[in-house]
């Protein structure tokens, strides 16, 4: 069952290109394969002149070549010998908790609450073994996003337009409803309150968390958009419908907020923050993309191919989930090269958490929470 967020295969768009760390730039794979290029053409100009030498010369001229520009591909990357790419071994290995329909989970307290998009329902369960701790109880029409956060499980309602707390002793819905913008479809909490991306309004909405009421919201313009929301490093990060990931202030203005756009890869999905950077996901473009969270200027963008939904760092790796496939990998956040074998969730994957001490998969099709360990 597909996420309720526009498919990356409906945002069209065209790749962008891997800009590797300013560290590496003297030995960027354009300039090395140019010089390998360069390098081979006068040697095949040096054979055209030497034609006429005997055929035993010509044929060592050849094979000198041939290794020249073998090795220089080998050594640019422009071919790279199987194997030498990543390690031998994996580098996580899964472990399947839930077996449900799993929108998105999360973990507080010492237990994993894990959202059904079709019943409408929140669970908690035992993080450790994956077994229920609790009865699913109805809390909206569509539960679709679920965070925790001051003390509460805070989920949001892609059809009934709001926002409903749960208390995590009962795992039953407090008071009324929260109306935000239409179809929410992310929570941060942090920064303030409860922060809300609305897909259909464009809206980012701050909810106090003490009084259940909207303290303030700012309506993005549509080619701007609100996909997914993250809190970190002094702001509110939200991934548009476009090329465009937005900085908020956590400061309202009265009951307004201010932004700012940074242009990011092309049709990004998921985000998250960390000191000294914040990660995008680039489903259409196929990569990943770090911003400078004090200039708001992108510093890298490594490329992934296929799919990229779901993003998050944990245990000094960037991880990357593929929507399509499932596929989930690691890379090095500071090179972009991968670390160990690429391991496959059970499904297509939905959200990636990092909470407390571990990193969560929910997947669809099939509907699984999955617990990732380096």
């Amino acid at each position: 069952m597909a996420a309720p967020v526009v498919s990356a295969r409906r945002r069209a768009g065209g790749a962008t290109t891997v800009t590797p760390p300013p560290a590496r730039r003297e030995l960027t794979g354009r300039r090395r394969r140019a010089e390998a290029r360069r390098r081979a053409e006068e040697r095949r100009a040096e054979e055209t002149e030497h034609r006429g030498l005997p055929t035993v010369t010509v044929v060592m001229a050849v094979a000198a070549l041939a290794a020249l520009v073998a090795g220089i591909a080998l050594y640019t990357g422009f071919l790279t010998p199987p194997g030498t790419s990543a390690p031998a071994s994996p580098v996580a290995s899964l472990q399947r908790l839930v077996r449900a329909e799993s929108a998105d989970v999360t973990v507080a307290g010492g237990s994993g609450w894990v959202v059904d998009d079709r019943a409408g329902t929140i669970r908690r369960f035992d993080p450790s073994s994956g077994a229920w701790t609790g009865r699913p109880v109805h809390v909206a029409q569509r539960p679709v996003a679920v965070a925790a956060g001051f003390g509460r499980i805070w989920v949001a309602d892609a059809v009934g337009d709001t926002v409903v707390e749960v208390d995590p002793a009962t795992g039953r819905r407090i008071g009324a409803p929260v109306s935000v913008g239409g179809e929410p479809v992310s929570l941060a909490t942090g920064a303030g309150g409860v922060w809300v991306a609305s897909l259909a309004a464009a809206t980012v909405t701050l909810v106090n968390p003490r009084t259940r009421a909207v303290t303030a919201s700012v309506a993005l313009p549509p080619r701007v958009g609100a996909v997914r929301v993250a809190v970190g490093d002094g702001a509110v990060w939200v991934t548009g419908v476009n090329d465009t990931l937005t900085r908020i202030s956590p400061a309202p203005v009265g009951v307004s907020l201010s932004w700012k756009p940074v242009v990011v890869g092309n049709g990004p999905i998921g985000v998250t923050a960390v000191p000294g950077a914040v990660w995008v996901a680039d489903a259409v473009g196929g990569t990943v993309t770090r911003v400078d969270p004090r200039r708001d200027v992108v510093r890298a963008r490594y490329r992934v191919g296929g799919d990229p939904v779901q993003l998050a760092v944990f245990d000094g790796e960037l991880w990357v989930a593929d929507g399509e496939t499932g596929a989930l990998r690691a890379l090095d956040p500071a090179t972009g090269r991968p670390e160990g074998r690429t391991v496959t969730l059970p499904g297509s994957v939905r959200r990636l958490v990092v909470t407390g001490a571990g990193l969560w998969a929910a997947t669809a099709n099939p509907g699984t929470v999955t617990a990732v360990t380096p």
